[in-house]
């Protein structure tokens, strides 16, 4: 099971903004029934870039401020980040082969490029 970080307004710098590798994260809710169906796509794909990309989810619900600062208008919504900088969207349900293929357009070569951290 790959490690995939739980996100709070109190750590988001931290492991966002400030990360040395690409970031993707799923913004969602408990409701929410494709982020329900999304979860085991993100994290099959979280372990397939382990240690090369960071994954996080985070709540939209619990984390109203900073869903609203990133502009969150439907869910799941998922985010690329690279250098704290937004490279990249990803808004609904997808599939695993579609969603890895757009999670790898907006990466480029970048994913292949970190060195494999330990998660």
């Amino acid at each position: 099971m790959v490690n995939i970080v739980e996100l709070d307004e109190e750590n988001f710098r931290e492991e966002v903004i400030g990360a040395k590798r690409p970031v993707v994260v799923d913004w969602y809710a408990n409701w929410c029934m494709p982020c329900m169906q999304i979860k085991p796509i993100f994290e099959e794909i979280a372990s397939e870039f382990r240690g090369r990309v960071k994954f996080c989810k985070i709540n939209v619900e619990e984390n109203k401020k900073i869903a609203g600062y990133y502009d969150i208008r439907g869910i799941p919504c998922i985010i690329i980040f690279k250098d704290g900088k937004e490279i990249g969207r990803i808004i609904g349900f997808e599939g695993k082969e579609l969603l890895k293929q757009k999670i790898e357009s907006h990466l480029g070569d970048i994913a292949g490029a970190y060195e494999p951290e330990h998660d």
